[in-house]
Formats: C-alpha cells, structure tokens, sequence
C-alpha cells in the first residue's frame, strides 16, 4: 500500500524563457489546452490551482525558440 502525497517545491532554475497563456476561466483554460494539442503541441499542460488558469506550452532556453513557439500559439487564437 503505497500513498501519494502532492507538495509544493521552490527551486531554482536555470535561465530560460517560460511561455505560457492564461485565461479568466478553467472553461476556457480547457478549451485551449484541447487546441493547443490538437494542434499538435503535446507538451502544452494545464497548470493545476493557478489562478490564472495558466496553459504551459513550454520552457525553452533558447530565446529564438520561444518566440517561435509564442507566434505559434498566437496563430492558432
């Protein structure tokens, strides 16, 4: 009988650009999450209790990559 147990960790991180989108509504939130991926941007997760409603659609360390990945999101609306 092995348990879970969830916890919040703040650890330092290296320099990189997070992107990220985020909504009013969980609704919305969802709708986003099911396009990015439909979209095939598997690596997009909703990010849990965030008040914002944040949708994750990557963590990169290279600017260039990032500012990619943000045109993409902003194409898809």
């Amino acid at each position: 009988g092995w348990g879970t147990l969830k916890r919040a960790v703040t650890e330092p991180s290296i320099e990189g650009w997070w992107v990220y989108v985020t909504h009013q509504t969980a609704g919305e939130q969802a709708r986003t999450l099911n396009a990015l991926r439909a979209a095939g941007m598997r690596d997009a997760f909703a990010m849990p209790d965030d008040p914002e409603h944040k949708v994750s659609v990557g963590i990169f360390s290279e600017e260039a990559r990032a500012e990619d990945r943000a045109a993409r999101v902003q194409r898809l609306r």
